[in-house]
């Protein structure tokens, strides 16, 4: 019987399997205790009767291939387990229970680097999207995008390689190698993605909330071939955990569209947010707003969404976090935002300073980000003429810096001046920069220029 690539790279054989895919991605799962998961690209079933056993009510195994499926179903009748198999493409997977029951978990280990455009890829999370509970979350193991190709040797030593004859941009295939070098060695294609991409699909597919969780190892692993071995690993994975939340319907930010449905208000923020940024630069309404206060960006924030919220550019009323982080506390806000405005401003080190501080602040309910970057380029442009070419800065370069950036502000700074620029009245500059600004944040259904 053929296995295919997809059941062959989930195989728990391979040490990284057993020691840190299994690892990493049931602590992400957390408890499955009378949960019902729905398991996509299941292969031979092996990470679904781990749902299983692990105390989940219903699991449901879903995979493109009869033969996969087939081993799957041999091993429940080997041992009943109750799981529910079905042969199904993921990309036409629809609503699996007609009747409009969901799941609290949906997995995937080894399906989304299977996209070929990202189209395919959107039609992957709408359907995993589809199928969860509101509240529920879907975690998925993936190709690492960001692991730089001259280490990809140093996975040899765990089973498996990678290469790829080209530069690394969407759609890329890169060709998996397991047993490398051996008579059993197999090779077979994935496709590169970025993260930015990643989060803008999950976004456009309903998810807000992203986390990416880092590989740990098993105790088990760490007593077996001892830390040594796993530092490569480590340093390099070759593998990440990715987990998205569905909001619950009471989630749904409150609007003035009265929109409860997650995809269309996204759309909606984008385009009409979108319009009065343009609408802003155009009218010279920008250069009319104070600069380098919380006075300033709050009329920056109203300006941009005062069509969609009632709250825009009002401090927020709820404390706030992303991912692992908290933003400052509610109680402090009030004195955080009047110490951030009497900093100092003069120096492009002290500007950059102030902006670190105003994002921990975090504001606003929504739209912080796409706010302050403007409230940012204000400062520049008042203080030592100049703005930031936003479309020269990457965005996991970008992202990465910043998450850094509370305890240490020299990376963000260093990317930042990198990227300064003295056309600091060019249209085309800054709507290109709203553009990439709001992409940052996995917003890029339109076009400034277009609207």
């Amino acid at each position: 019987m053929t296995v295919s690539p997809r059941g062959i790279e989930s195989s728990p054989n391979q040490p990284p399997t057993r020691h840190i895919k299994q690892e990493t991605l049931f602590r992400a799962v957390g408890d499955l205790s009378g949960r019902s998961v729905l398991d996509l690209a299941c292969g031979t079933g092996f990470y679904t009767r781990l749902c299983k056993r692990g105390g989940a009510a219903r699991v449901v195994g879903v995979d493109i291939s009869e033969k996969m499926i087939e081993l799957a179903r041999e091993e429940e009748r080997k041992e009943p387990l109750g799981i529910e198999y079905i042969v199904r493409d993921v990309l036409e997977l629809g609503r699996i229970d007609k009747s409009g029951g969901e799941f609290d978990r949906v997995t995937a280990v080894f399906l989304l680097h299977y996209a070929r455009a990202r189209e395919e890829l959107l039609k992957m999370c709408r359907n995993v999207y589809l199928n969860l509970k509101p509240g529920g979350r879907f975690v998925t193991l993936n190709n690492n995008a960001e692991q730089p190709p001259e280490t990809y040797p140093l996975l040899t030593k765990y089973g498996f390689t990678k290469s790829i004859s080209g530069p690394r941009k969407d759609g890329a295939p890169i060709t998996i190698i397991l047993k490398p070098g051996s008579p059993e060695e197999i090779r077979f294609d994935i496709y590169y993605w970025s993260r930015a991409t990643h989060e803008s699909v999950f976004r456009e597919a309903g998810f807000r909330e992203i986390v990416w969780h880092p590989m740990r190892v098993s105790p088990e692993g760490i007593r077996k071939f001892g830390r040594e071995y796993w530092r490569d690993y480590l340093r390099y994975p070759g593998h990440v955990c990715i987990e998205c939340v569905k909001q619950r319907n009471n989630m749904v930010l409150k609007n003035k569209s009265n929109i409860t449905d997650q995809i269309e208000l996204n759309r909606t923020e984008e385009k009409i947010s979108k319009q009065k940024a343009k609408r802003m630069f155009e009218s010279g309404d920008i250069n009319l707003i104070e600069v380098g206060t919380f006075a300033g960006l709050a009329r920056i924030h109203a300006y941009l969404f005062g069509e969609i919220y009632d709250f825009a550019g009002e401090l927020r009323e709820v404390n706030v976090a992303k991912g692992n982080f908290r933003f400052a506390p509610l109680m402090y806000l009030p004195q955080s935002l009047a110490y951030i405005s009497a900093m100092a401003q003069s120096t492009f080190e002290e500007i950059i300073e102030k902006y670190v501080e105003m994002n921990v602040a975090h504001p606003f309910r929504e739209g912080n980000g796409r706010a302050t970057r403007i409230w940012l380029d204000r400062i520049l442009k008042n203080e030592i003429n100049r703005v930031i070419d936003w479309n020269s800065v990457d965005k996991a370069e970008y992202l990465s810096a910043m998450e850094r950036s509370v305890v240490r502000d020299l990376e963000i700074k260093h990317l930042l001046r990198e990227a300064l620029t003295d056309k600091v009245n060019d249209r085309e500059l800054f709507m290109k920069g709203i553009d990439v600004s709001y992409y940052y944040e996995g917003y890029s259904g339109f076009s400034v220029e277009d609207l």
